[in-house]
């Protein structure tokens, strides 16, 4: 009886989605234009992208409709560039990226230098996460770039800061000083913009990112004054977890300088609020920090078991976010089969409520009896 209980109840689910995207329908539909429908779509889409993909993407396939029939170039992109958010959530790299580039031809027909920044900054991010590094930095380049033509003061930052993220892990894997140069610029670069626009959490987040090219760069004294500035700003914001990932870079300056005692003091700031918040992230990195301090003051078997922690740690976080990308995939039969506009539209939700509500009286009876 509780299996056949779950069931049902992922049947309504189902349908209530469908009555979600039935309603949306109906509203577009009075509206004046094809246009309007694809800006309603688009809102919707994105708006939901987080907490409910599939409806997101039903939104995404009404607005490409929509904006194929408007034959506004403007809107089809705008359409394109949804369907790509949406695919590069999912996690699947090449459909997103295919979006993205039909959105970007689209936009570079009509000189809409707005979108093209905004497709180039979605292909940098796609390029980046396939590792395709060159192609990444292009595309950054370019949207810093019309970014900086158009006075973008909230997308010149985060492309500097994308610069700047790619070229330190690039100096970092292939120990190259250029790239590590370059990075500690552009996130220089950033902070200046922070200053001006006294924007603590944009400063603070430079000055983590100069610290960690300056610790791979052996400046650790440098790396250490950057974090206790970003801390400063940290704490204007009350921002903890923030801090704790701020003192686990401070520790691992410390260690890098061979100052154990500095080391293990801010490992213990940032336990005691990992504890706190129970960070997950963060205890990830803590366990990895501690397990290298006890192996070198020789306590392997302690060092062993942080270690194995730390693994099985993010192994069950990696396993936890591919689990959420399963369940956010979009089933694309589903896309194909659409229903046709109808004039009546049964009233699914009520009747399924009322078919839970009974389930569960039910249930409560059973209970009862036994």
């Amino acid at each position: 009886m509780r299996a056949l209980f779950v069931f049902i109840l992922f049947l309504i689910l189902l349908n209530v989605r469908a009555q979600l995207t039935d309603s949306i329908l109906a509203i577009a539909l009075k509206l004046p234009s094809d246009t309007d429908r694809v800006e309603l779509f688009y809102k919707e889409g994105f708006s939901h992208r987080s907490t409910d993909p599939l409806y997101s993407f039903d939104c995404s396939e009404l607005a490409e409709r929509f904006a194929e029939k408007s034959h506004s170039v403007f809107h089809i992109a705008k359409a394109k560039s949804l369907k790509g958010i949406l695919y590069y959530r999912k996690g699947d790299l090449p459909k997103a990226l295919l979006c993205h580039k039909q959105a970007l031809e689209k936009r570079e027909k009509i000189n809409d230098k707005k979108g093209m920044m905004k497709s180039h900054i979605n292909l940098g991010n796609v390029y980046s996460d396939m590792e395709l590094a060159i192609a990444a930095e292009r595309h950054y380049e370019e949207a810093l770039k019309i970014a900086l033509e158009l006075n973008e003061n909230e997308q010149i930052p985060a492309c500097l800061l994308n610069l700047g993220t790619l070229n330190a892990n690039k100096g970092s894997l292939e120990k190259d000083s250029l790239s590590l140069f370059k990075a500690a610029d552009y996130f220089s670069r950033a902070l200046r913009i922070g200053k001006k626009q006294n924007d603590h959490e944009l400063q603070a987040q430079a000055l983590n990112n100069i610290a960690v090219v300056k610790m791979v760069m052996n400046r650790q004294d440098e790396a250490i004054a950057c974090c206790m500035d970003a801390i400063k700003l940290y704490e204007m914001m009350d921002a903890e977890t923030e801090k704790a990932d701020t003192y686990l870079n401070l520790a691992l300056a410390a260690s890098y300088k061979k100052d154990v005692s500095m080391a293990e003091e801010y490992l213990l700031r940032a336990d005691t609020i990992i504890q706190k918040h129970d960070y997950l992230s963060g205890r990830i990195q803590w366990l990895k920090q501690r397990s290298v301090q006890m192996a070198e003051k020789g306590n392997f078997e302690i060092a062993y078991n942080l270690l194995s922690k730390h693994f099985f740690l993010k192994d069950s976080l990696m396993k936890a976010n591919a689990k959420n990308k399963r369940e956010n995939a979009y089933n694309e039969q589903q896309i194909n089969e659409k229903k046709n506009d109808k004039d009546f539209s049964f009233p699914y939700l009520y009747f399924n409520l009322l078919v839970l509500m009974a389930l569960g009286i039910t249930l409560s009876t059973l209970k009862n009896r036994k």
